[in-house]
């Protein structure tokens, strides 16, 4: 209800788990159907991004803390 129709969410944790990423974010578009869709990031994280846009960094493949990041965009 904050947000404005365009406005942007973004969601971001220092972690890799599952259970604080995906599954939240699983459950708030649940919550909020037709509200809000992922929005793609800017290009310059292309090497970051899956097939959901979601931005994951891991230690064992990028060199540097893990996280996860995406933003949502309200329609």
């Amino acid at each position: 209800e904050y947000v404005k129709p365009d406005g942007v969410i973004v969601y971001s944790t220092c972690t890799i788990d599952p259970l604080e990423n995906e599954n939240v974010i699983n459950k708030f578009l649940e919550t909020n159907k037709n509200q809000f869709r992922i929005f793609q990031p800017n290009n310059k994280f292309s090497k970051y991004i899956d097939i959901n846009n979601f931005i994951h960094t891991f230690p064992h493949k990028h060199d540097m803390d893990g996280s996860f990041a995406l933003m949502l965009k309200r329609i």
